[in-house]
């Protein structure tokens, strides 16, 4: 029976899935290095949100296959490691595509409109989150709406630009 650990919360709709076809899975809550050493040791599986997996940690799974991550990114996950051992990792992809698109162009009419935005979230530095979504599927929403983009990357610019300055005047008031 493949041995699967779900580290911290997951949808029931994932446990139900792994459950229905027989593996013995199994949540880890205690996230300390130590544990999660002592608990791995004999997973085929992985499933994880954003706990940190270092080599120290992978390398005493001798019986991992695959890590799955909740999300899009793998950062928390030596990636180098999995590739040395042929460990599969799999991410969600554009699962929230349409949601991270949905923001930016929340933030977009915000900042056409001059609404004062919440100061939780005027702190923190967009910059790098909107040059990461202002993929195809964010420009092909803007078009839609009759917005026309020349230079991609001059468009990039000039949001980050426009929200670092907003930003801070609604941080100074």
């Amino acid at each position: 029976m493949n041995k699967i650990a779900i580290i911290g919360p997951h949808h029931q709709e994932g446990w139900d899935v792994l459950k229905k076809i027989n593996f013995d899975v199994f949540e880890i809550t205690n996230l300390s290095k130590n544990n999660l050493i002592k608990e791995l040791i004999d997973v085929e599986g992985i499933a994880l949100r954003t706990t940190k997996l270092d080599e120290e940690i992978l390398s005493k799974c001798s019986k991992l296959k695959i890590v799955a991550r909740h999300g899009v990114g793998y950062d928390s996950v030596d990636v180098n490691y999995l590739n040395q051992k042929k460990i599969a990792l799999a991410i969600t992809g554009t699962s929230n595509a349409v949601s991270v698109a949905e923001h930016v162009m929340t933030m977009f009419l915000n900042l056409a409109k001059k609404i004062a935005p919440d100061l939780g979230v005027a702190m923190i530095d967009f910059n790098d989150i909107i040059a990461d979504t202002l993929s195809k599927g964010i420009i092909d929403q803007v078009t839609k709406w009759g917005f026309e983009i020349e230079n991609y990357d001059e468009v990039i610019n000039k949001i980050q630009k426009l929200v670092s300055v907003e930003a801070k005047k609604q941080i100074s008031g």
